[in-house]
């Protein structure tokens, strides 16, 4: 994931951020979405809010809380994980990366 990691789109910060997870592959103004709260507090990591703007029959799990330190590192890894890049993918990564240098 380029730039720095507070603008990754599951990046946690004390200040709530509602993030969509799922646009059941449409336009999230069609077809609805499924989103949640992110936000740190203190040593921890919390998933909160739950929504799902089109269908309220699904339940969703309760408020998820991770430690940050371990969220942080996750958050980490994944994002220097380009094993799943198809030559395109890391073509367009470096060139994007060169322009922002």
């Amino acid at each position: 994931m380029p730039g720095p990691a507070e603008g990754w789109p599951f990046a946690a910060s004390d200040e709530p951020r509602r993030v969509e997870l799922s646009n059941n592959g449409c336009v999230t103004s069609c077809c609805g979405g499924i989103f949640v709260t992110i936000r740190r507090q203190g040593d921890r990591v919390l998933w909160t809010s739950w929504e799902n703007t089109h269908d309220n029959r699904i339940p969703f799990p309760t408020d998820l809380h991770f430690d940050a330190a371990q969220y942080d590192a996750e958050l980490a890894r994944a994002g220097a994980d380009v094993s799943w890049e198809e030559p395109v993918d890391t073509a367009a990564r470096l060139l994007a990366q060169e322009l922002a240098d």
